[in-house]
């Protein structure tokens, strides 16, 4: 039992020195190249949560402490991934999509200043009287309006003229995480596994009941999985050249779920 215990935490010290090393290598490309830009975010993000779920799946001793919270992670690292596959999957696309993704910022903070300032209590009223809120509400409306129109709702037919909607959508990409799958064709992951991990993130009866489908000694082992995944789409995007071990390694955890 301790000596396997002793295998796999080697094997997982060897998948994060493969992800640092991508992240390291990919760093000089994302400073010239949106594209790889991004992807280098969405493989930080991933990279940093493979580690907040091994630091669970070490540091919790009994069988179901972490399981819930290990769901959640893993539906956001499920997330991360099928947003940096969607950008590089269409190279004809990928820079347009890679834009979209950091411009949608501009969308976002517009809208959080909104909520906020709608809001009646103490703090808000400090945020308003700040001798900043002028500026920086003007930064934002700029930015934002700059931007919105990329990011509108799909226009309506109305007394037979199309007009156009003056919302933004609440995503940076069309549509919803699901349509991203199908167009990867990766429904049927989405649909077995990412769907099954929403009762993780929403606390519902069955997510609190159950966990994430798998057992406690795989949690890890898919997190690594797709941590690879978002690896390899930066290796191939970037041409970064791995020795024999990590290539093998990348290999063995890129493999389809379903087979």
């Amino acid at each position: 039992m301790q000596h396997n215990k002793e295998l796999r935490d080697l094997a997982d010290e060897q998948i994060l020195q493969l992800l640092k090393r991508v992240v390291t290598e990919s760093h000089s490309h994302s400073e010239t190249d949106e594209v790889a830009r991004a992807l280098l975010f969405f493989l930080v993000r991933v990279s940093n949560t493979w580690r907040s779920i091994r630091t669970l799946d070490k540091h919790t001793p009994d069988v179901e402490g972490p399981m819930v919270d290990a769901g959640t992670l893993l539906r956001a690292m499920f997330d991360a991934y099928l947003q940096a596959d969607y950008i590089s999957s269409d190279e004809t696309l990928a820079m347009e999509r890679a834009k979209d993704y950091f411009d949608f910022e501009h969308v976002e903070r517009y809208k959080l200043i909104q909520k906020v300032i709608a809001c009646d209590n103490p703090f808000v009223d400090k945020l308003k009287a700040s001798a900043r809120r002028s500026e920086g509400e003007k930064r934002a409306q700029e930015a934002y309006d700059r931007v919105k129109a990329r990011y509108q709702v799909q226009p309506r037919r109305q007394g037979g003229r199309h007009t156009r909607s003056c919302r933004t959508r609440p995503n940076w990409y069309p549509g919803t995480l699901a349509d991203i799958a199908r167009s990867l064709g990766k429904s049927g992951e989405y649909d077995i596994l990412v769907a099954s991990l929403h009762a993780c993130v929403h606390s519902s009866p069955i997510g609190l009941t159950s966990g994430p489908i798998g057992s406690r000694p795989h949690i890890l082992s898919w997190a690594s999985t797709i941590a690879a995944r978002v690896a390899r789409l930066s290796v191939e995007h970037n041409h970064i050249q791995l020795d024999d071990c990590d290539e093998r390694i990348l290999s063995a955890l890129c493999r389809p779920y379903f087979y």
